[in-house]
Formats: C-alpha cells, structure tokens, sequence
C-alpha cells in the first residue's frame, strides 16, 4: 500500500462512514492563542500523569505495607 495522503471511506468497515472536507483559513488563526491553549493543555496532562505516579506509587506502598502486616 503506498501513502499518498488521499482519505477515503474503508469499503470493508459495517458502521457509518463520513467523509467531508473542512475548509479552513489559514489566514484566520491566532497563533498566539493556540500555543496558549497547547501549553495550557500539555501542563494539564503533566500533572494528571504526576497524580497518577503518586496514586500508583501510594497503592504500591499501601499493598507492600498489607502484605507485611499478614505475614
């Protein structure tokens, strides 16, 4: 299969397929904004990801802890 950025409905899918072209101008963007909203979001996921480390690491703790007060 050769890549040439065409997109096209897959005939062998049973569900619905859409396919639509979304004009878009270039010319309308505000850059600053959407760097703005990238940072905004990527610091979001760093620390859902920093809070999931310290559950993780919690529960871990927290099963090692059990597992020593049964033995």
């Amino acid at each position: 299969m050769k890549l040439r950025g065409e997109i096209t409905k897959r005939e062998s899918y049973q569900g619905v397929n859409v396919l639509f072209d979304l004009p878009i101008d270039e010319g309308k963007a505000d850059r600053e904004a959407a760097e703005k909203y990238l940072k905004e979001m990527e610091e979001e996921n760093s620390s859902e990801d920093e809070t999931e480390n310290v559950v993780k690491d919690t529960t871990i703790k927290e099963a090692i802890d059990a597992s020593t007060l049964t033995e």
